[in-house]
């Protein structure tokens, strides 16, 4: 019902879908289709629908409650006595949502490598070229430092040849340019044991 948003009919694939075990005439839709709302949903297009009763809404969602997207088709139509009412049907994209998050990411990340690359035609030293690469992937993936190390097998242990830090970030800076790299150390294990791509350490830790 456009006017109090209670429930006039529901088919039984739906009531499955988002879980309703008793019979949801009668209820209002907001409390039954999403989690811990006290009022009508902000984004529902009733207000739409009724300055536009002949056109059709078409929208996405994130539900609160099932914790998937959707793609939502709403419209008025008639019922019985002639009354206009609500009618929505949802398509579940979230695996369409998730197909398209990862392209984009994968488009993201080729931008960067393209980014990197480019970096490297230049006339700076090697060392200046790699800390600012190292700034490029750490600014894209979102952290604080990035130590690219050197290991000597017979040593059992890595070099830090290079470190970037975000400048913003008062990160832990160790000293030593020397990380033992061995079973038992988190670094090794890490990496060999549990197939890490990278380590994270807090600020709190020390290499």
């Amino acid at each position: 019902d456009p006017d109090d948003d209670t429930i006039l009919f529901m088919n039984e694939r739906m009531r499955r879908h988002y879980g309703v075990t008793e019979d949801p005439v009668g209820k209002t839709c907001w409390k039954i289709l999403q989690k811990g709302f006290t009022k009508r949903c902000s984004f529902c297009p009733s207000a739409q629908l009724k300055a536009q009763p002949e056109g059709a809404v078409v929208w996405e969602e994130y539900n609160s409650l099932t914790k998937r997207q959707y793609r939502n088709t709403d419209c008025l139509i008639e019922w019985e006595g002639g009354r206009r009412v609500h009618l929505q049907y949802s398509v579940d994209i979230t695996n369409i949502k998730e197909v398209e998050a990862s392209l984009q990411k994968r488009l993201e990340q080729q931008e960067l490598m393209a980014e990197i690359s480019r970096s490297f035609i230049a006339t700076a030293g090697v060392k200046e070229l790699v800390v600012d690469a190292l700034r490029m992937a750490g600014e894209f993936m979102g952290l604080s430092k990035i130590i690219l190390a050197r290991l000597s097998a017979e040593e059992g242990m890595l070099h830090a040849d290079f470190e970037w830090y975000a400048e913003d970030n008062d990160c832990f800076r160790p000293a030593v340019t020397r990380i033992p790299f061995h079973p038992g150390t988190p670094e090794y294990d890490g990496f060999l044991v549990e197939k890490q791509p990278y380590l994270a350490w807090d600020d709190i830790s020390k290499l």
